[in-house]
């Protein structure tokens, strides 16, 4: 137990902050107190602790270097809390900036390709192409020997702007090689990168 120099009232220990240069490590005043004196001095304490941390700038940064070193995760947790809520800002930001600078935006790129994490992501990433890529060359395969032997048709007209040439089969799903739709060259692209798109941002939310 300890008394509040405030309010006289004995509360346990928990009721009161910490304060390392005390005699019991904690302050005089309980959490009570301490706050119903911020609420009517919050200007004044503030306005206060601004010129002391300019008063003592090289031991703010200190002790701010150190706290980081010994709280890595929380400093972690804090930045992407900080970042979530300025993002467009800091985005917009960072755009201006490597249009400024082109040659830090090659420098940035480099740092982040010789880590393990982007090197693991890569390796990841390749595999998954790999896989892609066999699909979907199994499921052109078997468009084109259907279109040969007559069990599927191939139109002369892209089924999404309905203009006449030469046209391509588009796959939504690989797996189902012979459930085409049949589009010109410049549809077909505009296809894939919808979809792109939209795997992207699906990644982004999960």
């Amino acid at each position: 137990m300890k008394k509040c120099t405030k309010c006289g009232i004995e509360k346990e220990l928990s009721e009161f902050t910490k304060l390392k240069r005390s005699r019991d490590g904690l302050y005089p005043q309980c959490r009570t107190c301490k706050l119903e004196y911020w609420k009517k001095n919050r200007e004044h304490e503030l306005a206060r602790n601004k010129q002391w941390k300019k008063n003592n700038t090289e031991r703010v940064r200190e002790s701010s270097k150190k706290w980081k070193k010994e709280n890595p995760e929380k400093v972690k947790k804090y930045k992407a809390a900080d970042y979530q809520k300025h993002k467009e800002k800091r985005d917009k930001s960072a755009r201006e900036y490597l249009k400024k600078y082109p040659e830090k935006k090659k420098e940035y790129a480099k740092k982040s390709r010789e880590k393990e994490t982007f090197k693991e992501w890569r390796r990841a990433w390749d595999r998954a192409q790999e896989y892609h890529k066999t699909l979907e060359q199994k499921a052109r395969k078997v468009v084109c020997y259907a279109v040969k032997n007559g069990s599927l048709t191939k139109p002369t007209t892209c089924s999404e702007c309905q203009n006449e040439g030469k046209v391509e089969a588009h796959h939504a799903d690989y797996e189902k090689p012979l459930e085409v739709v049949w589009l010109c060259r410049k549809c077909h692209m505009a296809k894939h990168k919808t979809k792109r798109r939209i795997e992207n941002a699906e990644n982004k939310e999960a």
